[in-house]
């Protein structure tokens, strides 16, 4: 197998592709072979989304001693979030999830 970039050319014996879905949707990338038919419509027909997720640290845990999904309210109506206490003895770190409600 032979893969061409605008870095050089590189042979393989295997290939795991782990493209964004949009470069994939753009045609920008060539396979040769093609991918399969089944494959090239479930690329084309997979939708795109916002999902965002972010890491914050906080100097104090005002969220106590909760562990797990922490659920709260937002004011806005076109977004679902949530986040995720990623805590221990040394660093208070939410992890946010952000994402579009339609997408859900």
């Amino acid at each position: 197998m032979t893969i061409k970039t605008n870095k050089g050319i590189y042979k393989a014996k295997r290939v795991i592709s782990s493209l964004p879905l949009g470069v994939m949707q753009s045609n920008k990338v060539k396979f040769l072979p093609p991918l399969p038919q089944k494959y090239e419509e479930a690329i084309h027909n997979i939708g795109n989304s916002i999902y965002n997720k972010l890491y914050v640290s906080f100097s104090k845990r005002f969220w106590g001693n909760k562990k797990g999904w922490l659920n709260f309210i937002s004011n806005n109506e076109e977004a679902y979030s949530t986040a995720y206490v990623q805590s221990n003895e040394q660093k208070n770190i939410l992890i946010f999830y952000i994402t579009e409600k339609d997408s859900l």
